[in-house]
This record gives structure tokens, C-alpha cells and sequence, in this order.
């Protein structure tokens, strides 16, 4: 297939259909906006930043407790800025998420040989809900989707043209670096695509003084920034893998490549999308016929991505992982519809199947699938704001009540809200905040993300006052509740027994409002708590036997 010949289609009423599809599908991610408790980890990191105390959890505690730095950098910028940081990332994730659907556009103009053709992928991500509603969640989520897509514009227009152009190889090179500085994870999409074009340079019959120069514009850029960030990294936290990879990744493989395997499975079953790897098995032989560089990247691509998301074990967020690589996957499946043998309502009614599949999973997600460790994005918004957690107004109610009491410290497990309303120096009781917590924590259950957890030990020692984990919320008036060391150990911290407490921990109930009431262990006693407790009328009880 001669593929400079591809792209045509410059029908001038396509570019003003897209521009109102765009508008509709924004407006459609904007009514599915959510934020998760996770965003605020970054918020916090970003705050100190912007505030001069460097990209640190607590103040003078280095660690690496994120994983999408540049993300976190913009972050910081909109903090110096005086943004509200829910509404920076709002603002930001919609305004990358149009240009995600412009680039969709582009790419599937090319590959599908037509503006008109093109706006099928854009109508298949745009009203895909994971994908729409991945345009928010304060997460860095469409950061990395926008840099893949780009990436990938690049290398379309390399393929695309008779001449090697140094600023696509530059833009490419700088797309994939900015894509790593996002995430880690970006490599495994960045290298394929990088190896592709060095291929393709070295093919084309050019001087040799330009294809060495063709090869530094493509490598050059993205050595130099991601050794920068490297070093940089290094000094700062005296490791390369972020902290992290060590609380989340490090575990039983077995478990979470069969967790990974039925996240995928779950994924293409709740969105109706598992006849499509059939479809495009009987289509193979076309597909090697008709097909071109770009086609093959994306299954490459997407094939890689799978892998991954089978060794860490999928996530516990609504297919946040998903959103990546979907638009490569709506590219890919608007390729094989137009190019089956069915006529127009037939393929009309494969792409009806698919929107279809998106409100399927919209409606039905999470009432089946309740227990299997994966938070729907209704439920993770619920977290923040919802009167059974809370996590926003706790976060806001401890940092007003305690904002007296110097040198403060938390435990949470919930360590995003609460510690960035609180502003309080906390312990990350699930590590990922916490190198001691992401190495040596107690194995206590295998969800991604979340499989080790602070010891009662590890608490003492840090001098942790108050023990939260998760907001313990429940209706009615403080002392009306009484707590056994079995349940301290199911909704605190682990221990072995009742004599494994100091002997003066105790329980502290304080009224939300005047209809809730929040529970905390008080591990670490203090003087300056125990008067604030007496002078606030909050009530203490001994934990029984």
C-alpha cells in the first residue's frame, strides 16, 4: 500500500462536524467529572512544592511517593498559581482531552483514508465512559493518553511522507520524553514506537550525513531529558524506581497475573467488546494485506500494555489502566468494521454495538462486580464526599481542631484528602508515601496497589499520635460505641492481642456534626492532646479485652 498516499479526505464540513462532536463529547466527560482520593497524594507533593519545600510527602522526609512527576510539577504551577487544585485538574484533563479527540481525528483521517471516516474512532472514544470520564479524576491519566497520541501523530506523519522531516523526529523524541516523565510505565509504549521510526530512517534512501542526523533528533531529546530527571531523581531520593513500584509491584506474581488476566477479561466483558480479537483473528490475512506501519504499532503497542497491566495485577480504580491505549483500541476497531464485508447498516450496527457496550458497562458496572476489588468512579467520588467517609471533611475537620498541637502526626490509609486538608504530618500506613512501609510492612491482603500495611511497631516508633486508616464514621453521639482489641486490630492497625496496645492507647470520639460522629485510635499519648481533648469535650474511653 502506498501510504503517502493515504490521509486524503480534507472535506471542509468533516472539520466542522468535529468541532461540535468535540464540544458534545467534552461536555459528555464533563457530566462524568469525578476526582479520587489518590489525586490529592499529588496535591500534597505539588503544595509543598509550590510552597518552597521541595517534592517531599512531609517536610524533610524524601521520598518518591508518586508516579507521574510531570503531572505533579503542573500541579505545583497551578498552586503558585493560587488555583484550587480540583478545579486546575478539571480545567487541565478537559482541555487535554480535546486535544486527545483532535489527535483521534487526525490519526484516524489516515488511517481510515477520510475526514468522515475519521470521526468514527473520536465517536467510539468520546463516548467511551471510562474514557470520558478519565478526562478528570485529578489523575495524570489523560496526561499520558494526550503524549501517547502525540507521540504517535508524529511518527504517522513520518510514515506518511517521502522526506524526513527533523522536527516530527524532534517532536516524537520530546513527546516520548514527557510521556516517561508522566509515568514510568510509558516506556513500553515510547520504545516500540521509537524503534519503529529508527527503522523506518535507516530504510529511506537519503544521505548518510542526514540520516545520522535524523537519528540524533530522535534520540538526542529524549536521552537528555530523562538522564536529567534521572540524576535529578537520584540526588533527590536516592533511587530510580519510585517508591511505589516497591508498595505495589513487589508481591505474589501468580496472583496478580490471574487478577490482571480477569481485569482484561472483565474489561471486554462489561463493555461488550469480546468479539472484537475474533474479528480481527478472521481478518488477519486483510489486515497483512491492506494494513501499514501504523496498524501494526497499535496492536504492538496495546499487546505490550497488556502484559503490563497482567504483572502488576490490573487496579482497583474502574479500568483506569484502560485508558491509554482505548483510543488505539477505537482506532483499531473502526479499521476492521469499515473494512469488513457487510454493508452500511451492517457496519452501522457493529459501531451501534459498541456505543451500546459503553452504556452497558455505564449502567451495570459495580452492581455485579462489588466485591472483586475494583472501586467504580461513583464510589471512588464517594470516598471524598460521601457521609460514610468522608474524606474531605475529616481531612478539613483535623487540620482546623488540631491545627494547635505542634509536631502532629497521622496514620492513614486513605492518604490523599485527609493529609492535604489536614496539612498534618502523616504515615503512609499502605507505603506508598512510606519507604520502610513499601518494604518491610505485613502482608494483609492482594489488592493491586494495597498489599502491605504499618505495623502497630512501626507506628510506636514513629510517635504516631492519632491512627485514622480509613474514617471510622458512625451516626449517633460519642461513647455510645465500644471498641474490643479485635476491632482495634480490624479497623486501625494489626495486632496480636490486647496486651500488644500501649498500655494507655485509647479511643477518641468526635462529633463531625451533629449527627456523626469520627472515631480515631490515640496510640501515642501526648500532653498537649490530652488537654485539647479535655478542653474540646471529646470523648476517651479504654479499649476492653
Amino acid at each position: 500500500m502506498d501510504i503517502s498516499r493515504t490521509g486524503g479526505g480534507k472535506e471542509p464540513l468533516a472539520g466542522l462536524f468535529f468541532a461540535i462532536l468535540a464540544l458534545a463529547l467534552i461536555f459528555l466527560a464533563w457530566s462524568n467529572r469525578f476526582i479520587q482520593d489518590d489525586a490529592f497524594i499529588s496535591f500534597r507533593y505539588a503544595r509543598h512544592w509550590a510552597e518552597g519545600k521541595g517534592l517531599v510527602w512531609n517536610e524533610g522526609e524524601a521520598v518518591e511517593g508518586y508516579t507521574n512527576f510531570l503531572w505533579t510539577v503542573l500541579m505545583g504551577v497551578a498552586h503558585r498559581l493560587g488555583m484550587n487544585p480540583v478545579n486546575a485538574s478539571y480545567t487541565l484533563g478537559l482541555a487535554l482531552f480535546a486535544g486527545s479527540l483532535w489527535f483521534i481525528w487526525k490519526l484516524g483521517t489516515f488511517l481510515l483514508d477520510g475526514a468522515w471516516k475519521g470521526l468514527v474512532p473520536v465517536f467510539l472514544a468520546g463516548t467511551h465512559y471510562t474514557f470520558s470520564a478519565y478526562a478528570t479524576s485529578g489523575m495524570e491519566t489523560q496526561l499520558q493518553t494526550f503524549l501517547f497520541l502525540s507521540l504517535f501523530l508524529f511518527a504517522e506523519k513520518t510514515f506518511r511522507s517521502k522526506r524526513l522531516r527533523i522536527p516530527w523526529l524532534l517532536g516524537a523524541s520530546l513527546s516520548s520524553a514527557l510521556a516517561v516523565l508522566t509515568r514510568l510505565d510509558s516506556v513500553l509504549c515510547c520504545v516500540w514506537v521509537g524503534f519503529a521510526l529508527g527503522v523506518w530512517v535507516l530504510g529511506t534512501n537519503q544521505p548518510r550525513g542526514r540520516t545520522i542526523l535524523c537519528l540524533i533528533s530522535l534520540g538526542l531529546p529524549f536521552l537528555v531529558i530523562v538522564a536529567g530527571w534521572s540524576a535529578w531523581k537520584l540526588s533527590m531520593y536516592g533511587e530510580l524506581l519510585p517508591n511505589t513500584f516497591y508498595a505495589k509491584v513487589m508481591g505474589q506474581r501468580m496472583v496478580c497475573f490471574s487478577r490482571g488476566m480477569y481485569y482484561i477479561y472483565l474489561y471486554f466483558l462489561s463493555y461488550w467488546l469480546i468479539p472484537f480479537p475474533f474479528l480481527g483473528v478472521a481478518m488477519a490475512g486483510h489486515l497483512f494485506r491492506k494494513g501499514f506501519p501504523l496498524i501494526w504499532l497499535f496492536g504492538i503497542v496495546i499487546l505490550s500494555w497488556f502484559l503490563y497491566i497482567l504483572y502488576v495485577g490490573g487496579d482497583f480504580m474502574e479500568f483506569r489502566f484502560m485508558v491509554p491505549v482505548f483510543p488505539f483500541l477505537s482506532l483499531l476497531v473502526s479499521w476492521l468494521i469499515l473494512n469488513m464485508r457487510a454493508g452500511k447498516f451492517g457496519k452501522a450496527a457493529w459501531i451501534l454495538l459498541v456505543v451500546m457496550g459503553s452504556l452497558h458497562h455505564r449502567m451495570t458496572f459495580g452492581v455485579s462486580t462489588r466485591n472483586l476489588g475494583i472501586d467504580t468512579t461513583a464510589r471512588l467520588m464517594d470516598q471524598l464526599y460521601g457521609p460514610d467517609q468522608d474524606l474531605v471533611g475529616v481531612g478539613k475537620f483535623l487540620g482546623k481542631e488540631l491545627k494547635t498541637v505542634k509536631d502532629m502526626t497521622l496514620a492513614v490509609a486513605a492518604a490523599g484528602a485527609i493529609p492535604y486538608y489536614s496539612r498534618l504530618e502523616s504515615v503512609d500506613m499502605l507505603g506508598l508515601n512510606d519507604r520502610w512501609v513499601a518494604r518491610h510492612g505485613v502482608a494483609f491482603r492482594r489488592r493491586p496497589g494495597h498489599q502491605r500495611i504499618a505495623t502497630k511497631e512501626y507506628l510506636v516508633d514513629r510517635q504516631v499520635e492519632w491512627v485514622v486508616r480509613h474514617p471510622r464514621i458512625h451516626d449517633g453521639r460519642p461513647g455510645e460505641v465500644r471498641y474490643n482489641a479485635k476491632d482495634i486490630s480490624r479497623l486501625f492497625v494489626p495486632i496480636q492481642g490486647g496486651s500488644d496496645l500501649p498500655p494507655d492507647a485509647r479511643v477518641v470520639e468526635m462529633p463531625l456534626d451533629p449527627k456523626r460522629t469520627l472515631t480515631v485510635l490515640y496510640l501515642v499519648r501526648s500532653e498537649a492532646l490530652d488537654e485539647l481533648i479535655r478542653e474540646k469535650g471529646w470523648h476517651m474511653t479504654r479499649i476492653l479485652p
